[in-house]
This record gives structure tokens, sequence and C-alpha cells, in this order.
């Protein structure tokens, strides 16, 4: 994997940086002038739910703190090596696949968010706002077309399978007449007309991704 790394000796530096671009892993100390580690943290998550955190300090007393800011690892100062080679294996195993990962942007209110496409399970249409629903975490509530977010989405997987939601093909765990279930158990209503053509698109994209399941 290929990175581009920036390096900050500030909180207020690494603000202003991560209001311009979305970083995909931010390494944060906890002890720092003017705020903690942990504050920051939550901070970073509340702009950038796609940040992932890692934390590398001697404050092993912490650890347990930091759980409030869903981190990815801890690294140890007394153990960097083996701590940092541990959590950096973890992270491209996680984290590895281009398309699990690449990053969408979208515009909340008067501030924008980034998602991995592959984190996203389905989108539901709800009159003037439209929510996302992430494997992980609450939903997200935008003022964005569904057409303009289909456009957007298809080249990552995602298939119109109603007027109101678009799902991400990968949680797709049945499709019936309908109805599509998703892999959480999560039932959502398929257009009768756009029957066949889920099914087309779902097969499809299970033969390019190299996946096997074609309910």
């Amino acid at each position: 994997m290929q990175a581009s790394v920036d390096a900050f000796t500030s909180p207020q530096m690494l603000r202003g940086a991560s209001g311009e671009d979305a970083y995909d892993l931010v390494f944060l100390d906890i002890e720092m002038p003017g705020t903690d580690g942990i504050a920051l943290g939550r901070e970073i998550k509340e702009n950038n739910r796609g940040t992932e955190i890692i934390y590398v300090s001697n404050r092993e007393d912490l650890v347990f703190d930091t759980f409030r800011v869903r981190p990815f690892g801890f690294v140890r100062k007394s153990r960097f090596i083996k701590d940092i080679s541990e959590v950096m294996r973890l992270y491209v195993e996680t984290h590895g696949e281009s398309a699990e990962t690449e990053m969408i942007t979208f515009r909340q209110h008067n501030s924008e968010i980034s998602l991995a496409c592959g984190d996203i399970t389905y989108i539901e249409g709800a009159r003037d706002y439209q929510y996302i629903h992430v494997a992980k975490g609450d939903a997200i509530r935008l003022r964005e077309s569904m057409d303009m977010l289909m456009e957007r989405l298809e080249p990552f997987g995602f298939i119109r399978i109603h007027k109101g939601y678009i799902v991400n093909f990968k949680y797709i765990g049945r499709i019936d007449a309908t109805s599509v279930t998703l892999t959480d158990g999560v039932e959502l209503p398929l257009a009768r007309r756009s029957v066949e053509s889920v099914r087309m698109k779902y097969m499809q994209l299970c033969r390019t991704n190299g996946r096997i399941r074609l309910n």
C-alpha cells in the first residue's frame, strides 16, 4: 500500500489540515499541549467518521478511556516496534481492498462527512431527507436526492431496489419476489417491476467481485 504522510506539532495544525482533507488514519498521542488526544480524537470522528485513529502513548492507564473514541488500536511507546507492527498489519488486512475503503464525501448541514463505501449498508429515502445506514453506528441524515446518491454510488456496487432504497450488494443475503433481506436480517421492499433487473445486477456484481453467493 502506498501512503502519503503528514506530521503536525500541535492539535491546531491538525485541525486546520483535516478540515480540508479527510485522513484515512491518524496517529495521536494522549498528552499534548492545549487539549488531550481523547478529546481531539472525538472531534476528528465527529467530522469524519471514516477516519481511523491509533493512539501512541505511554499512558497505558488511560487505554480504556480511549474506547469512547472507538480507536482502531493502541500503541505503547515502551513496546513501539512490536505494537506498531501488529496494529499496521491488522490495518492493512482490514483496509487493504481499495473497493471496500473507497471514501465518498457527503454534505451534512454546514459540514462534510466522509464514509468508506464498504461501510454503507443501504440508503433509505424519507421525503426531504435521505438516511445512510452504516454497518456500525447510527444512521446519517442527508438532504441529497436519491437519484444523485445513486449516480454517485452505483460505481461502488450499489443497487436501486426501490424508489426509496439503495443497497450495497455485498450486504444482500436474499432476494425474494417482493423484498431484499440483508445479511443482518433487515428486510427492505423490492419493487415488483425491478425484481429481474435487481437479480441480474446482483449476479453481475457477484461475478465481478469474486463472490459466490447467488440467491
